[in-house]
């Protein structure tokens, strides 16, 4: 719940959209089948909830996007595999959902598939506003 909104489910029925966007960060993120179909199950819900309020909106998902090299080395979670295996399940989400995918990771990795550490904050998630702006202009470019 958000003080000037209130659910989700309140926001998107504040008025029609003809399309609604849906990123969702790397916080809660494991690298367990278990999760992943968890994870499959939240999204399917949000989905279910945007055709519910918003019946004639095109969908997109938005792919999580990629962690520096240094970040994925350290830590079990927040990896470059296992967030390519997350993006799979979006892919499949789209796919079983009739959404479209919208593929954010490869806009912002390198040719390694990691974040450069100058597109990111010190803890190798986070991205910086350039990375912002380009993903602006990617989502402007690719709907249909």
């Amino acid at each position: 719940t958000v003080n000037d909104t209130g659910t989700l489910e309140q926001a998107l029925t504040l008025k029609q959209y003809n399309k609604v966007y849906i990123m969702l960060g790397i916080n809660e993120i494991s690298s367990t089948d278990a999760s992943r179909q968890t994870f499959y199950n939240s999204m399917n819900s949000i989905v279910a909830l945007v055709k519910k309020t918003q019946p004639s909106a095109v969908i997109y998902i938005i792919s999580l996007t990629p962690v520096s090299q240094k970040c994925s080395e350290s830590r079990k979670g927040e990896n470059r595999d296992n967030i390519l295996d997350y993006n799979t399940v979006l892919k499949q989400l789209c796919k079983d959902k009739s959404a479209y995918y919208l593929n954010a990771f490869d806009l912002s990795c390198d040719v390694n598939g990691f974040l450069p550490a100058s597109a990111c904050m010190s803890d190798g998630i986070h991205l910086l506003s350039p990375e912002y702006t380009k993903l602006k202009t990617y989502l402007l470019s690719h709907t249909v």
